[in-house]
Protein backbone atom coordinates (compact mmCIF):
# COMPACT_ATOMS: atom_id res chain seq x y z
CA UNK A 1 0.00 0.00 0.00
CA UNK A 2 1.58 3.29 -1.12
CA UNK A 3 -0.78 5.64 0.69
CA UNK A 4 0.71 7.90 3.35
CA UNK A 5 -1.04 7.88 6.71
CA UNK A 6 -1.02 10.93 8.93
CA UNK A 7 -1.41 9.88 12.57
CA UNK A 8 -2.64 12.50 15.03
CA UNK A 9 -2.73 12.36 18.84
CA UNK A 10 -4.96 15.38 19.54
CA UNK A 11 -4.78 17.53 22.64
CA UNK A 12 -6.54 20.67 23.87
CA UNK A 13 -3.78 23.07 22.71
CA UNK A 14 -1.07 20.91 21.13
CA UNK A 15 -1.10 17.64 19.22
CA UNK A 16 1.47 15.04 18.26
CA UNK A 17 1.58 13.83 14.69
CA UNK A 18 3.56 11.63 12.33
CA UNK A 19 3.45 10.93 8.64
CA UNK A 20 3.79 7.19 8.06
CA UNK A 21 4.94 6.31 4.56
CA UNK A 22 5.09 2.71 3.34
CA UNK A 23 8.87 2.84 3.88
CA UNK A 24 8.55 3.98 7.51
CA UNK A 25 8.24 7.17 9.50
CA UNK A 26 9.01 10.18 7.33
CA UNK A 27 8.22 13.02 9.70
CA UNK A 28 7.91 12.92 13.47
CA UNK A 29 7.01 15.90 15.59
CA UNK A 30 6.58 15.69 19.35
CA UNK A 31 4.27 18.64 19.86
CA UNK A 32 2.76 21.20 17.57
CA UNK A 33 0.29 23.94 18.40
CA UNK A 34 -3.12 22.86 17.06
CA UNK A 35 -3.44 26.01 14.97
CA UNK A 36 -0.01 25.29 13.42
CA UNK A 37 -0.99 21.67 12.71
CA UNK A 38 -4.20 22.91 11.08
CA UNK A 39 -2.17 25.15 8.74
CA UNK A 40 0.36 22.38 8.02
CA UNK A 41 -2.42 19.97 7.06
CA UNK A 42 -4.12 22.62 4.93
CA UNK A 43 -0.87 23.35 3.07
CA UNK A 44 0.26 19.70 2.78
CA UNK A 45 1.01 18.39 -0.69
CA UNK A 46 1.04 14.62 -1.26
CA UNK A 47 1.43 12.58 -4.44
CA UNK A 48 -1.24 10.14 -3.29
CA UNK A 49 -4.38 11.04 -1.37
CA UNK A 50 -3.42 10.36 2.22
CA UNK A 51 -5.34 8.72 5.00
CA UNK A 52 -5.65 10.47 8.35
CA UNK A 53 -5.87 8.43 11.57
CA UNK A 54 -6.95 10.45 14.59
CA UNK A 55 -6.94 9.04 18.11
CA UNK A 56 -10.59 9.22 19.07
CA UNK A 57 -11.81 10.43 22.44
CA UNK A 58 -14.02 8.00 24.31
CA UNK A 59 -15.23 8.49 27.86
CA UNK A 60 -17.91 7.08 30.10
CA UNK A 61 -17.85 9.89 32.65
CA UNK A 62 -18.06 13.70 32.77
CA UNK A 63 -15.22 15.42 30.91
CA UNK A 64 -12.99 18.35 31.84
CA UNK A 65 -12.60 21.60 29.92
CA UNK A 66 -9.35 20.25 28.38
CA UNK A 67 -11.17 17.11 27.24
CA UNK A 68 -13.95 19.14 25.64
CA UNK A 69 -11.33 21.26 23.86
CA UNK A 70 -9.61 18.09 22.58
CA UNK A 71 -12.93 16.81 21.25
CA UNK A 72 -13.45 20.11 19.42
CA UNK A 73 -10.01 19.84 17.79
CA UNK A 74 -10.77 16.29 16.66
CA UNK A 75 -13.77 17.77 14.86
CA UNK A 76 -11.70 20.57 13.34
CA UNK A 77 -9.03 18.17 12.05
CA UNK A 78 -11.69 15.79 10.74
CA UNK A 79 -13.52 18.60 8.93
CA UNK A 80 -10.32 19.93 7.36
CA UNK A 81 -9.03 16.55 6.24
CA UNK A 82 -12.25 14.91 5.12
CA UNK A 83 -14.47 17.67 3.83
CA UNK A 84 -12.02 20.22 2.48
CA UNK A 85 -9.14 17.93 1.40
CA UNK A 86 -11.17 14.80 0.54
CA UNK A 87 -8.80 12.61 2.58
CA UNK A 88 -10.05 9.44 4.22
CA UNK A 89 -10.33 9.89 8.00
CA UNK A 90 -10.30 7.07 10.54
CA UNK A 91 -11.00 7.76 14.20
CA UNK A 92 -9.43 5.02 16.31
CA UNK A 93 -9.79 4.80 20.09
CA UNK A 94 -6.84 4.25 22.41
CA UNK A 95 -8.36 0.96 23.59
CA UNK A 96 -8.50 -0.23 19.97
CA UNK A 97 -4.82 0.71 19.57
CA UNK A 98 -3.91 -1.21 22.74
CA UNK A 99 -5.86 -4.29 21.66
CA UNK A 100 -4.42 -4.26 18.14
CA UNK A 101 -0.80 -3.84 19.26
CA UNK A 102 -0.78 -5.68 22.61
CA UNK A 103 -3.63 -8.19 22.34
CA UNK A 104 -5.71 -6.59 25.08
CA UNK A 105 -6.66 -3.14 26.36
CA UNK A 106 -7.01 -3.79 30.07
CA UNK A 107 -3.87 -2.99 32.04
CA UNK A 108 -1.86 -1.99 28.96
CA UNK A 109 0.34 1.06 29.53
CA UNK A 110 1.86 3.52 27.07
CA UNK A 111 5.21 1.78 27.66
CA UNK A 112 3.65 -1.52 26.51
CA UNK A 113 2.31 0.12 23.35
CA UNK A 114 5.74 1.65 22.66
CA UNK A 115 7.38 -1.76 23.21
CA UNK A 116 5.04 -3.24 20.60
CA UNK A 117 6.12 -0.50 18.18
CA UNK A 118 9.81 -1.29 18.91
CA UNK A 119 9.08 -4.92 18.02
CA UNK A 120 7.43 -3.93 14.74
CA UNK A 121 10.27 -1.60 13.72
CA UNK A 122 13.36 -3.56 14.66
CA UNK A 123 12.71 -6.03 17.46
CA UNK A 124 14.14 -3.88 20.25
CA UNK A 125 14.18 -0.26 21.35
CA UNK A 126 17.84 0.03 20.39
CA UNK A 127 17.24 -1.24 16.85
CA UNK A 128 13.99 0.68 16.32
CA UNK A 129 15.12 4.05 17.66
CA UNK A 130 18.87 3.83 17.14
CA UNK A 131 21.27 6.65 17.94
CA UNK A 132 22.22 9.98 16.44
CA UNK A 133 25.13 8.34 14.58
CA UNK A 134 23.08 5.33 13.52
CA UNK A 135 19.38 6.28 13.54
CA UNK A 136 16.73 3.58 13.42
CA UNK A 137 13.40 3.90 11.63
CA UNK A 138 11.80 5.49 14.71
CA UNK A 139 14.63 7.90 15.49
CA UNK A 140 13.15 11.26 16.49
CA UNK A 141 9.77 9.91 17.63
CA UNK A 142 9.19 11.34 21.11
CA UNK A 143 6.35 12.29 23.44
CA UNK A 144 2.93 12.55 21.82
CA UNK A 145 4.31 11.39 18.48
CA UNK A 146 4.42 7.83 19.91
CA UNK A 147 0.63 7.81 20.32
CA UNK A 148 0.25 9.34 16.85
CA UNK A 149 2.51 6.62 15.40
CA UNK A 150 0.54 3.89 17.20
CA UNK A 151 -2.77 5.10 15.77
CA UNK A 152 -1.23 5.34 12.26
CA UNK A 153 0.22 1.80 12.51
CA UNK A 154 -3.12 0.35 13.62
CA UNK A 155 -4.86 2.20 10.80
CA UNK A 156 -2.38 0.72 8.30
CA UNK A 157 -2.91 -2.78 9.75
CA UNK A 158 -6.68 -2.44 9.42
CA UNK A 159 -6.46 -1.17 5.85
CA UNK A 160 -4.12 -4.00 4.84
CA UNK A 161 -6.43 -6.57 6.45
CA UNK A 162 -9.39 -5.12 4.54
CA UNK A 163 -7.45 -5.32 1.27
CA UNK A 164 -6.30 -8.86 2.03
CA UNK A 165 -2.59 -8.00 1.85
Amino acid sequence: MNTPIIGIDPGPETSGYVVLWPSGVEIAVDKCENVDLFHRLRAAQFEAWPVVAIEDFITYQPVSADSRETIKWIGVFRFLCHLTRNWTVHEISRSTVKTALCGRASGVTDASVNAALYDLYGGSRKAAVGTRKCPGPLYGVTGHAWAALAVAVVCRQRMEAEQGE
